[in-house]
C-alpha cells in the first residue's frame, strides 16, 4: 500500500491528466495512439495494459479493468491519459533503439532509473535469465535477438516498443541487464513516465516469476 503523502501526489497528477484532455478529440487521438476505439453504445477505447484488459471511458476520462469495471490504479491511468495526451500523430516507431541514457535529461535521473529498474530486472531474472521464457509472454513479449542473450519486446503502448535484455553470468562478469526504447519514444512519453513504465514492466514480470518459482 502506498503512503498517504504519495497516494494525494498520484491524485493530483491523476487530475491533472484528465483536465489536459479537456477539449481534445480523445476518439481521434486513441486511433492515432493505435488503440480500438467503439462509439456504440458508449465511447470507450479499448487496450492492454501490462497484460491486463482495459477500457478508457471517454466521457469520464476514466480507465477501468474490461472484465470488473474497477478502475486501474491510479499511476497506471495516468501513464495512459499521458500517452493520448502527447501522442503525435503520423508519428511511427523508428526501429532504432536508444538507452534510458539517451532520452531528454536521462542522464541526470539515470542513477535512480537503474536503481528502480535495471537493478530489478536483475534482481528477478540475473540468476535465470531464461525464466524470463515463460513470464514474457504472458505480458505480450516478443523473443527480440538482436542484442543480449534473453532479450524480449514489449509493447506497452502500440508505438511504445520496450526491449528488456538481460546479459548471462560468466567467468568474468556479474549478469546485468539494460532496457532499450524505440528512439522515438520522447514523442510519446515525457522522461518521468518512461521511467516509470519502465519499472512497472519490470515489476509486473517480476510478480510473474515469482509466481512461477512458488
Amino acid at each position: 500500500m502506498e503512503p498517504p503523502q504519495k497516494q494525494d501526489s498520484y491524485a493530483v497528477a491523476y487530475s491533472k491528466a484528465q483536465k489536459d484532455l479537456e477539449g481534445l478529440n480523445i476518439l481521434e487521438r486513441a486511433r492515432s495512439a493505435g488503440f480500438v476505439v467503439e462509439t456504440k453504445p458508449e465511447e470507450v477505447v479499448r487496450l492492454d495494459f501490462l497484460g491486463q484488459n482495459a477500457k478508457l471511458i471517454v466521457g469520464e476520462r476514466v480507465v477501468v479493468d474490461a472484465e470488473t469495471g474497477e478502475p486501474l490504479p491510479l499511476w497506471s491511468q495516468i501513464l495512459i491519459l499521458h500517452y493520448l495526451r502527447d501522442v503525435k500523430e503520423g508519428v511511427e516507431p523508428a526501429g532504432r533503439w536508444i538507452t534510458f541514457k539517451e532520452v531528454p535529461s536521462g542522464e541526470f535521473y539515470l542513477s535512480a532509473f537503474n536503481r528502480r529498474s535495471k537493478d530489478l530486472a536483475i534482481k528477478f531474472f540475473g540468476h535465470n535469465p531464461d525464466l524470463l521464457h515463460e513470464v514474457a509472454p504472458r505480458l505480450g513479449g516478443e523473443r527480440f535477438t538482436e542484442v543480449g542473450d534473453v532479450s524480449y519486446l514489449f509493447r506497452v503502448f502500440p508505438k511504445v516498443p520496450v526491449v528488456l535484455v538481460m546479459y548471462r553470468a560468466d567467468e568474468e562478469f556479474p549478469p546485468d541487464a539494460n532496457i532499450l526504447f524505440d528512439a522515438t519514444i520522447p514523442e510519446f512519453l515525457c522522461t518521468e513516465d518512461i521511467a516509470v513504465i519502465s519499472t512497472m514492466l519490470v515489476v509486473a514480470l517480476g510478480k510473474l516469476a515469482q509466481k512461477i518459482k512458488g
